[in-house]
């Protein structure tokens, strides 16, 4: 079980809580994407917010759209902001398990044009970040690997 399931769960989400329509922060976050260039999955990491519930807000469940949002998912959806997504563009982190999960897309056939594309960097950085000593990367450029890791059917690893 994933830390934000069992947060949601300490806080009552299957008992207690007062749900909020889940309308407008779909809209929030189609909003953000499309402003920022920035991939639903990437802003649901960003959030803390597991990517499955990021999907089905967006995407609904079994053909339906969802209706209610848990506010603690809400609230961290609200947080983000265009702002605060630019942000992660420039704050600086340390690469950790970038590179090899980089390594690993790379050897599942993924190219170095379409990692650069995808992690919306210049491809001398996907290369020194594949075959350099480990080092630094944007905030954003994590978050991007790890959602496109996880798209390729991986587990994200929880924070």
């Amino acid at each position: 079980m994933s830390t934000t399931t069992t947060t949601l769960r300490s806080l009552g989400a299957d008992r207690d809580a007062h749900w909020v329509l889940a309308t407008p922060f779909r809209a929030h976050l189609r909003h953000l994407s499309r402003s920022t260039g920035v991939p639903w999955r990437a802003l649901a990491l960003a959030a803390g917010v597991e990517p499955t519930l990021v999907r089905a807000l967006l995407h609904g469940r079994g053909g339906r759209p969802l209706k209610r949002l848990h506010p603690e998912a809400a609230r961290r959806l609200l947080e983000l902001t265009p702002r605060s997504v630019e942000g992660l563009r420039h704050r600086r982190v340390v690469a950790g398990e970038v590179p090899r999960r980089l390594r690993e897309l790379r050897s599942a056939g993924v190219g170095t044009e379409e990692l650069a594309a995808w992690l919306q960097v210049p491809q001398p950085e996907v290369l020194a970040l594949l075959e350099g000593p480990p080092g630094c990367c944007t905030e954003l450029t994590a978050l991007l690997a790890e959602a496109l890791w996880s798209a390729r059917g991986l587990e994200p690893v929880a924070a």
